[in-house]
């Protein structure tokens, strides 16, 4: 029983560590985003990207 207990501990840690995983990607390709937003404006601003 405590060997069962054990194994749904190490899955359900295993499954949180995988959520912040995901999490953690999704923030850096949103962060990615926006600052391939702020370049494109910038080169907008100042003409570069004609």
């Amino acid at each position: 029983q405590a060997e069962e207990k054990s194994s749904t501990v190490v899955e359900k840690a295993s499954s949180a560590a995988q959520s912040v995983k995901e999490s953690v990607q999704e923030a850096g390709h949103q962060m990615q985003a926006k600052g391939q937003a702020a370049v494109d404006a910038v080169k907008n601003a100042t003409g570069i990207n004609k």
